[in-house]
C-alpha cells in the first residue's frame, strides 16, 4: 500500500479544507426545521434514560444500546432540540467525509483522496442519515474508520522490541473502532466480514509476490551460474572449425618396422592418395572467449600413429 507523504501542499490542504467547509454547511443547513418523527422520537427517550435503564430497554430493541449511551451523553452537552440532537449525527457525517480523504490519500495520493471525499461530501445518503437522529450515521462513520486503521495496520512493519509501536496503536484503534460499530448497529459484522477479505486479499498478494521474487532471484544465480559452464554448441562449433589432416613423417627410423616411403607398394598398387601428405592447417578463428585450440603436438602424434598403421596394413596386403 502506498503511504502518502506527510505534508500536504498549500493548495491541496486549502481544496480539503473548503470541501469540508461545503459538507459541513450542506449537513447543518436546516438541520432544525422539521420535528422529531417516529424512530428519532424513539432516540430521544431513550437518551433520557439512565445508562442502565438505556440496556434494559435495548435488550428489547432491534438495536444495540451504543448510539443510544451516546446520544444521551450529547443530550447533556448540547441541550435536546431537534438540532442538537441531530448534530451527533451531523458531525459523524462530516468525520466520514475526513476518514474517506485519509483512506484514498493513504491508498493512492491527496487528490485521490480529495475527490472521494468530495463525492462523499454530496452523497444524498450521507447527507439525509446526517439529519437524522438515528444511528446510521455513526455506523458509516466507524465503517471508514475501520477501513482507514485496517490501512495502518497493513502498511506498518512489525516491532516486538515496544508494546508503543506503530503497530500495536493501530490494532488498538481497530479493535476499539470494531468494538464501538457492534455496540452502534447489528449490521456491523458485514463491516468486519469486508475487512477479512481485505486482509485475505494483501495476505494473498503479499505470498504471491515472495514467491514470484524468491523464483526471480532463484533463475538469475541459476542464469549466472550455467553462464560460467561451456555449453555443448559452443564445444561443438570451436571444434567443428578445426582442420584435422593426417601427417606422415619421412624418416623411417622414428617408427620402428614401418616399411620406407616409396613411390610405388611391393605390391606395384599405385601409393594411397586419399590422405594428402601435408601438414595440417592452422585452426581457425575460435569463436567463443571460452574457446582453447587443441595443442599441435597432439594432432601430429595422433596422425603419425595412426599413419604408421596404414603402412603396416598396406605391407600385410602386400
Amino acid at each position: 500500500m502506498k503511504a502518502g507523504n506527510n505534508k500536504l501542499p498549500v493548495s491541496l490542504l486549502v481544496a480539503s479544507l473548503l470541501l469540508l467547509l461545503l459538507a459541513a454547511g450542506l449537513r447543518f443547513h436546516n438541520l432544525g426545521t422539521q420535528s422529531l418523527w417516529n424512530d428519532e422520537g424513539s432516540s430521544y427517550v431513550q437518551a433520557t434514560r439512565s445508562f442502565s435503564e438505556i440496556a434494559a430497554n435495548a435488550a428489547r430493541d432491534i438495536h444495540p444500546p451504543g448510539y443510544y449511551w451516546a446520544l444521551a451523553i450529547w443530550r447533556g452537552l448540547v441541550g435536546e432540540s431537534e438540532f442538537a440532537l441531530r448534530s451527533l449525527s451531523a458531525f459523524a457525517s462530516l468525520c466520514t467525509a475526513a476518514f474517506v480523504f485519509a483512506i484514498g490519500r493513504r491508498l493512492f495520493n491527496p487528490t485521490a483522496g480529495l475527490a472521494a471525499a468530495f463525492f462523499v461530501a454530496l452523497n444524498t445518503f450521507s447527507l439525509y442519515y446526517a439529519q437524522e437522529a438515528r444511528m446510521y450515521a455513526p455506523l458509516a462513520l466507524f465503517a471508514t474508520a475501520s477501513i482507514w486503521a485496517l490501512t495502518k495496520v497493513l502498511s506498518t512493519q512489525y516491532s516486538a522490541r515496544s508494546l508503543r509501536s506503530p503497530l500495536i496503536r493501530y490494532l488498538l484503534a481497530l479493535a476499539l473502532i470494531n468494538t464501538a460499530g457492534l455496540y452502534t448497529q447489528y449490521a456491523y459484522p458485514f463491516v468486519m466480514l469486508a475487512q477479512g477479505l481485505i486482509f485475505l486479499i494483501y495476505w494473498l498478494s503479499a505470498v504471491s509476490f515472495q514467491r514470484s521474487a524468491t523464483n526471480t532471484r532463484n533463475s538469475e544465480l541459476g542464469t549466472r551460474n550455467l553462464n560460467l559452464v561451456p555449453r555443448p554448441s559452443v564445444l561443438s562449433t570451436q571444434y567443428s572449425s578445426l582442420t584435422f589432416s593426417p601427417i606422415c613423417l619421412p624418416s623411417p627410423s622414428i617408427c620402428r618396422g614401418c616399411p620406407p616411403p616409396s613411390s610405388r607398394s611391393p605390391t606395384g598398387r599405385a601409393p594411397d592418395n586419399r590422405f594428402p601428405r601435408r601438414r595440417p592447417s592452422p585452426p581457425s578463428s575460435v569463436t567463443s572467449p571460452m574457446a582453447s585450440p587443441i595443442p599441435m603436438c597432439k594432432v601430429q602424434a595422433a596422425t603419425f600413429r595412426w599413419n604408421c598403421c596404414c603402412s603396416r596394413a598396406d605391407s600385410s596386403h602386400g
